[in-house]
């Protein structure tokens, strides 16, 4: 699970930041959960939550009510999502944040194709509790509630609404989850009956076939990136003794990376060609700096397994040194770098 911070600009023009969460790679849509949790233990609710959605392929934007000041801002946050490529398909709300939800999933209909709301909000009077009960036979979307057992009003609007309207009881769950298996009991539900909302094809933009790979600040430590190539997320990071937090592969990881593997697709290829039994092929490459400070250097160390005499053996080593990236790190190669525009 990738985690990175994703920022947008609000209504008061503002940066707002939340979490964002997703799956390393094939993407299936986007959710944004606007919660009232703001302790570190509650914390761990948000992430159980996340996580539970990210195991089915959904990536989700996790965002504080805290810093939310009006609908205008969750709106905000669907269009910046939007324009990225990670158009959400679900809004979910918790608590005195299930207003805002409502409200904003009716503004933007033909975007958001189904509301998941967590307990909704009560008050000593009940008015803000029935104003939410009244709004929620008018949105269009499909509802999902999970709330206490008992709880006011509910049953009625899910009989009444000409809308998809579910309701979940949940029974001996505390509102503040100190136990987490209520935490992955509450986000499996959440998640199993937001699938059935999902786009029947959701194409990212990275799966349209550009060449290349990227690099982008998440905003988690000093150093932490998302790689992104085609449709494949992961990271890249300084070790701890560099000051980063070991999330991922240091860049001279990734140039010995592509070497080693480069290695290992050429002799297989080669094995196949020469129909050599060859049962399995590894390789180990570590880059370091040459003593004298000239330069790097890559030791390279490969391991066949199979039944190959010492000539074939000896073959394979210069096989090696035919593969793509070792030409390329072994003859240099021009770099040309441009100014986004």
């Amino acid at each position: 699970m990738l985690k990175q911070v994703f920022k947008f600009q609000g209504s008061s023009g503002e940066m707002l930041a939340a979490s964002l969460e997703r799956p390393h790679s094939d993407v299936r849509g986007y959710i944004i959960f606007v919660h009232c949790f703001d302790t570190e233990k509650q914390g761990q609710v948000i992430s159980g939550i996340a996580r539970s959605f990210v195991r089915a392929g959904v990536g989700v934007v996790c965002l504080s009510a805290a810093v939310i000041e009006k609908t205008e801002d969750i709106l905000r946050a669907v269009t910046a999502m939007t324009e990225m490529g990670m158009q959400p398909f679900m809004l979910a709300g918790h608590s005195l944040a299930v207003g805002t939800v409502l409200d904003a999933a009716a503004i933007s209909d033909e975007v958001i194709k189904a509301v998941s709301l967590l307990y909704l909000p009560v008050d000593t009077d009940h008015a803000l509790r029935q104003d939410i009960l009244t709004h929620l036979k008018e949105v269009p979307q499909a509802v999902l509630i999970l709330d206490e057992p008992d709880a006011d009003g509910v049953a009625s609007v899910t009989q009444d609404s000409t809308q998809v309207r579910s309701f979940i009881a949940l029974d001996n769950v505390d509102y503040r989850f100190s136990d987490h298996a209520d935490v992955d009991y509450v986000a499996g539900i959440m998640s199993v009956w937001g699938q059935r909302y999902l786009p029947e094809a959701a194409i990212l933009p990275a799966e349209a076939g550009v060449p290349g790979v990227s690099a982008a600040e998440t905003g988690m430590g000093p150093f932490q990136l998302e790689m992104q190539s085609g449709k494949h997320y992961f990271l890249a990071d300084e070790p701890l003794s560099f000051g980063g937090n070991d999330t991922g592969p240091a860049p001279y990881d990734f140039l010995a990376a592509g070497l080693a593997a480069c290695t290992v697709m050429t002799l297989r290829m080669y094995a196949t060609q020469k129909e050599h039994n060859l049962y399995r092929a590894s390789a180990f490459v570590a880059c370091k700096k040459k003593a004298d400070g000239s330069g790097h250097i890559f030791e390279r160390t490969i391991a066949l397994e199979g039944e190959l005499d010492d000539a074939q053996r000896a073959r394979f080593i210069d096989i090696a040194d035919l593969c793509p990236v070792h030409k390329t790190l072994a003859n240099g190669a021009e770099i040309v770098t441009r100014l986004k525009e």
